[in-house]
């Protein structure tokens, strides 16, 4: 199984030696390199466009392909590839964050954004603490953020080590997963943001991006609150709405741990990779 676009050429080598491949686009490659390439427009175009060419050649000779989300799904099957399949980026379930009423209550209101900070993430920062942990992308924006008259409230942990996690989850009380879909290959959202089902994982009520995969989620288990990313209003108003309604706010993120265990948990997904494999053994 390989998940990196650079080892294209080891599968297309694989499959000339008769073997099985799967590939895992963990990402909306090749569109990501608008991003990552310092040149002009004419030039990111055509590298991502030779880019595509070479990605469609060689995943049309896979045996299967899993990706993160539909918007890839559907770009994978213009380029003629069908046998695409969702594979999420999901947590295993901890039994540490058996979260009580009483102990959710008795926090102090803290919101928590972690992973990887990028400008398309939307950071606001009402009248409460706010647990900002993780490595800024590209560009000044850590300079940006600090000059925001309300990073005195905000406690920045610069990179953390995963095992640092369950700390940091367990002193907050919302978790802010908003991020500019518009801006991203994946604009109905995606599967593969693990900080959303962790944050579910860990019992803490949702703030995301008001995006169908989202909305798809929220309407089975409701688990916080979905906003458009760049409204600085809509944003305001789920925070209070949390932090003044404990009771709901506990409750949405009862749901949230209660879907990562029945559904969004990497136990239940390997099922669905291990089946895969065992049938392409077989054939």
């Amino acid at each position: 199984m390989c998940c990196d676009v650079d080892s294209l050429l080891l599968c297309l080598f694989l499959k000339k030696n008769k073997k099985k491949v799967i590939f895992n686009l963990l990402e909306e490659h090749p569109y990501t390199l608008y991003d990552k390439i310092h040149a002009n427009s004419y030039v990111k175009k055509f590298i991502v466009y030779i880019t595509a060419k070479w990605m469609q050649l060689a995943l049309k000779r896979v045996d299967k392909v899993y990706t993160v989300a539909p918007s890839i799904v559907d770009y994978l099957s213009k380029w003629g590839i069908r046998d695409v399949e969702i594979l999420g980026n999901y947590p295993n379930v901890s039994k540490e964050h058996n979260l009580t009423y009483d102990e959710y209550v008795s926090r102090e209101d803290r919101i928590i954004y972690f992973g990887a900070i990028y400008k398309i993430s939307r950071n606001s920062y009402p009248k409460v603490s706010y647990l900002l942990a993780g490595d800024f992308g590209v560009g000044n924006y850590h300079e940006q953020l600090k000059k925001h008259p309300y990073w005195k409230r905000v406690e920045f942990i610069n990179k953390f080590h995963m095992t640092e996690l369950s700390n940091m989850l367990s002193r907050s009380t919302i978790s802010n997963v908003v991020r500019d879909f518009e801006e991203t290959g994946y604009k109905t959202g995606s599967y593969g943001i693990i900080k959303l089902f962790e944050s579910m994982e860990a019992g803490l009520p949702i703030i995301c991006s008001d995006v169908q995969v989202y909305r798809d989620i929220f309407k089975e288990y409701p688990c916080g609150i979905l906003v458009n990313p760049n409204s600085t209003e809509d944003i305001r108003v789920a925070i209070n709405y949390l932090i003044t309604n404990k009771k709901e706010a506990y409750l949405m993120g009862q749901n949230g741990r209660k879907a990562v265990i029945e559904k969004y948990n990497w136990n239940k997904e390997s099922e669905k990779l291990i089946s895969i494999v065992n049938k392409l053994a077989k054939s």
